[in-house]
């Protein structure tokens, strides 16, 4: 299996950005991600620098037979951390990781949902920084992205140029301390390509569909979600308007990824146990292949 240490990073989605590693579609291939201080913060003492540069993201990654106007499809096997996660807000506070948890402190232990705080693409224009969301991914910062998923990315570019970062060993839907327990990992991929169109940004879950949306207001974030889970279900599930806005209205899950920074991100849930009966076993995008194991 390739991988592609910490080395290798990038702080922008950008066409102009040379590969670090090519892979073919179907193929396995390990990150190694710093955490999202860039690796700055090894005790209490120390503080995030105000001159570094946050969310290094691994890669890019170039997808053989990748091409504009396509749909990335990324599985995530497996998400390593290590054994310790920051945190800066501003106090600096370490976090020992074991097989209880997340340990704030003797007598508090928090469950471990390692998530990818920052995963996408390049975007078809202009570069857009690991810091921001948008329609091309990036700090997405939504809990879903964790092992046993699919992220769903809009290739703009020859190669789609994917590149994922900033690990979170758990956090908040909101992100409302400004940052999660960050700490570097090691996550395995496979991506391949998906010929009919699904919205994008988005997630499968082993029990739902997640779309996203980003803006810079929340209102904005979730009059996007909202649109997109519509398109799903009347472009894909052949359900009348209407009928979508009522389903919407009764089973959806509204929540918030990120409402801090310029960016702001929401996320709408769709249950598969009510998309079920409406076909959703027969959307292409959806259909996994079966692979070998990674070496």
């Amino acid at each position: 299996m390739e991988k592609l240490t910490k080395a290798s990073v990038c702080h922008v989605f950008s066409r102009d950005t040379e590969p670090a590693l090519r892979v073919r579609p179907g193929e396995a291939f390990c990150l190694e991600t710093e955490d999202a201080y860039s690796g700055t913060i090894a005790s209490a003492e120390d503080a995030p620098s105000r001159v570094i540069r946050t969310n290094p993201a691994t890669g890019p990654v170039f997808i053989e037979d990748a091409d504009r106007g396509g749909v990335l499809r990324i599985d995530i096997e497996r998400i390593q951390v290590r054994d310790y996660a920051v945190m800066a807000v501003p106090a600096t506070r370490l976090f020992r990781i074991g097989r209880e948890g997340l340990h704030l402190s003797e007598h508090v232990q928090l469950p471990l949902r390692p998530m990818i705080g920052v995963i996408g693409v390049a975007p078809a224009h202009q570069p857009e920084p690991t810091t921001s969301a948008g329609e091309h991914g990036g700090n997405l910062s939504c809990p879903e992205v964790g092992a046993g998923c699919s992220v769903f990315l809009p290739v703009a570019c020859e190669g789609a140029l994917l590149a994922a970062g900033a690990v979170q060993a758990a956090m908040a839907d909101g992100k409302t301390a400004g940052c999660g327990a960050e700490v570097s990992a090691e996550v395995t991929l496979r991506a391949r390509l998906v010929r009919h169109p699904l919205p994008t940004p988005s997630v499968e879950t082993p029990d739902a569909l997640v779309f996203l949306g980003s803006a810079s207001t929340l209102d904005d974030a979730c009059v996007l979600v909202i649109e997109k889970a519509t398109a799903f279900l009347t472009e894909q599930l052949g359900q009348e308007e209407d009928d979508a806005t009522v389903l919407l209205g009764l089973a959806g899950r509204l929540g918030v990824c990120r409402a801090v920074g310029a960016h702001k991100t929401m996320r709408l849930a769709l249950p598969k146990a009510v998309l079920a009966p409406l076909g959703l076993q027969d959307v292409p995008a959806l259909q996994r292949r079966p692979s070998s194991p990674a070496p």
